[in-house]
């Protein structure tokens, strides 16, 4: 049986086994390794994720390297408790919190959500008692500050509705120290201010709540440059010329913020994420996104996970004057429709028994910009709240980015697509630069086909460019046969779901059904594009017409359709294949499939081609490069006459092509590959072709005398 642990993270880190202080690490990175993990405690973790983020300079055999060391000082330092440590799969970490096992931050997480979907006080105040301060206290690294803005945000309102309940309550002493701890958290916060104020007021102590509001606004014009809201001033003129007549009533923590009026000006934009980095790019994208939002009450940003949809909609929602953002992510795939709007109600700040119809009155009244950041994990939940709310006429606008459209009436799907060459250039470059990388123009060609490789896919060409600095162009275009291992690490201002390439596949993988899933592999045979008679000969025999799998992978953003047939971008290809691979069995049964499938469309086409049908010369064209993916996988695989098979159906190609050295080359494997007189027969044939073609008689006639040969051949 696993032995107790004890972990707290808010305030200064400590963590005890069985009662017992953690012996010393010998790196701090153990800590933040334990951290990292309790924050997604029972759920498996990527170790591409966790190198990226706790060693994002190195490369990829150092971050390794580093990470089995520190996690094995970690085992034995943990002892009894070790075998909470466990790898549920290869490639991923996991922590094990049941039993004898206790986290703040994870049971200060159950609790917050437990009360804003149930409003139990009892769970608020489990919250409020759970925080004692910042999380990982003392630490600096960016992935940390991010967790601890979470918890901070959580905990700020917490405390401010206790505070606001227990001045209802006339308990102003504990109204006082749980809103001053709210005011540590957060000073500059004005419905926190307010709470105060009306704390000290109910308190009967006037001047303090005079003097906390001039030292508030002070603060505020030198720390943020700004002036106090519209209700803080009217708070003010009633405290300056009123001092000793009672002030109305307090408002709760959601009543302050939840008055029924269409936001104005003055209260601008909300919530939005700030990158480092400028949007680069996009310049068409932005265009018909803005015309979109002028017509459409519901326009859904699509495209797969690092395509920038957030980066998009946040650049053209920041040209309005009110836009609220709200990022969904946080949300679990098993959200409730009610879990999405009280997500909602939060963040346009209604609350109460009436705060749907407070939304709808917001939707009908408001020319707010709403930006549902991240829809795909709640992306059923999301449909039915939306489709509940929208109405005719509506002022307000919403934006959702997902990997898949909510399929809503009313609502215009925009797809994005990879960036233009020159766009993934001048991306990559600027990227680089700022890694500390130099480049000459002799490097331009090598980014160029850096970029081609990973099909213009952002976040791709960014974890790529953030390596610039440890390889050389040439070298990590060399590195990019392998790009899931390479492409981890990322810049941590972008989200943890974001900081490797498999981590957003991976994410995206997980909304599919288990058949879609399946889908998504078998269709990784193929190198390029395909038509759907392509597909129904290699995906496995089942219940689901392979066109509404096709649809599905299309709708989640994982399959491209393109006028010569559907296609993966690279990565995804990439990705898809590498979990074909994991499963060697099948993954021979669809590549043997691939490749039967391919030899018989190339035989047919031959056939017909010479019997002047104009369509079958083309069918044999554009699957070339499928041909000889399939060739080169039966030879490999010792599928010998289906190799050779092959040889004989792509040197046909070639002939026509005129690429007599490379049918040459193939005709010579195929000879070798076959011991069947009716096949040698055709493999020589065209050798006879080849070298009539080349001017070579002598050589000729001998292949003619040998196909002779074995038209006699018993």
């Amino acid at each position: 049986m696993s032995g107790a642990l004890t972990l707290r993270f808010f305030g200064p880190p400590l963590v005890s086994v069985a009662g017992q202080p953690l012996p010393r690490l010998r790196s701090r990175k153990g800590l933040y390794l334990l951290a990292l993990l309790s924050l997604r405690a029972g759920v498996a973790v990527e170790r591409d994720f966790l190198i990226g983020t706790l060693w994002p300079e190195s490369d990829e055999p150092s971050g390794q390297e580093s990470l089995r060391k520190t996690l094995g000082d970690l085992r034995a330092a943990l002892g009894s408790a070790a075998e909470r440590l466990a790898s549920p799969r290869r490639g991923a970490l996991l922590l094990d919190l049941s039993g004898e096992a206790f986290c703040d931050v994870a049971d200060f997480d159950r609790a917050l959500m437990r009360w804003e979907k149930s409003g139990d006080i009892a769970q608020a105040e489990a919250a409020a008692m759970l925080y004692r301060g910042a999380f990982l206290e003392g630490v600096f690294e960016d992935w940390a500050l991010q967790e601890r803005t979470i918890r901070e945000e959580g905990a700020r309102t917490v405390l401010e509705a206790l505070a606001s309940r227990a001045l209802e309550g006339a308990d102003t002493g504990r109204a006082l120290a749980l809103v001053r701890r709210a005011e540590k958290i957060e000073p500059l916060r004005e419905s926190v201010q307010r709470i105060l104020y009306h704390t000290l007021t109910a308190a009967g102590d006037f001047p303090a709540a005079q003097r906390a509001f001039r030292d508030f606004r002070l603060r505020l014009r030198d720390e943020a440059n700004l002036a106090p809201d519209p209700e803080t001033l009217a708070l003010m003129q009633t405290l300056a010329t009123a001092p000793r007549r009672a002030l109305p009533p307090p408002k709760t923590v959601e009543e302050s913020t939840t008055q029924p009026h269409a936001p104005n000006v003055s209260e601008g934009l909300r919530h939005f994420p700030s990158f480092l980095t400028p949007l680069r790019g996009r310049q068409n994208e932005q265009t018909r996104l803005r015309e979109s939002l002028e017509t459409a009450p519901l326009t859904t940003l699509v495209g797969m996970g690092g395509m920038g949809k957030t980066r998009l909609a946040v650049a053209v929602a920041q040209e309005k004057e009110a836009a609220v953002f709200v990022d969904l992510a946080p949300l679990s795939h098993s959200a409730s429709p009610e879990d999405v709007r009280i997500t909602l109600c939060r963040a346009v700040g209604v609350a109460g028994e009436d705060a749907v119809e407070r939304l709808r009155e917001l939707f009908k009244e408001s020319e707010t910009l709403l930006v549902l950041d991240n829809g795909e994990p709640v992306l059923e939940s999301l449909r039915v709240v939306l489709g509940a709310l929208l109405q005719p006429e509506q002022r307000a606008r919403l934006l959702v980015t997902s990997r898949e459209p909510l399929g809503l009436r009313g609502e215009r799907v925009l797809r994005l697509e990879p960036l233009t060459a020159d766009e993934a250039f001048r991306l990559f470059q600027e990227r680089a630069e700022a890694a500390g990388a130099r480049q000459s123009e002799e490097d331009t060609e090598t980014v160029h086909a850096i970029c081609r490789r990973l099909d213009g896919l952002p976040l791709a060409i960014e974890l790529a460019a953030a390596r610039a600095a440890l390889l050389s162009p040439t070298r990590l275009l060399e590195r990019l046969s392998s790009p899931l291992r390479l492409l981890s690490g990322g810049h941590l201002e972008l989200p943890e779901r974001q900081r490797s390439l498999r981590a957003v596949l991976e994410g995206s993988c997980a909304l599919l059904e288990p058949v879609e899933r399946e889908a998504l592999e078998a269709l990784a045979v193929f190198v390029g594009p395909f038509p759907l008679e392509d597909a129904e000969a290699v995906l496995e025999a089942g219940e689901t017409d392979p066109l509404d799998l096709l649809d599905a992978l299309h709708r989640a953003s994982l399959l491209v359709v393109r006028p010569s047939g559907w296609t993966f971008l690279q990565p995804v290809r990439d990705f898809a294949a590498d979990r074909l691979a994991a499963d060697s069995p099948r993954a021979g049964r669809i590549h043997y499939r691939h490749a039967q499938w391919q030899a018989q469309v190339a035989q047919r086409s031959i056939v017909e081609a010479r019997q002047g049908v104009p369509a079958a010369e083309r069918r044999l064209w554009e699957r070339a490069e499928e041909r000889l993916a399939a060739f080169n996988w039966a030879k490999q695989a010792q599928q010998t006459e289906l190799a050779a098979q092959l040889a004989w159906a792509h040197a046909c190609y070639l002939l026509d092509a005129r690429r007599h050295d490379e049918a040459k080359e193939i005709l010579e494997q195929g000879l070798l590959l076959t011991q069947t007189p009716a096949l040698q027969q055709m493999l020589l044939e065209e050798c006879a072709e080849l070298a009539l073609a080349n001017g070579e008689l002598e050589l000729m006639q001998a292949r003619i005398a040998q196909v002779r040969a074995l038209r006699t051949y018993p």
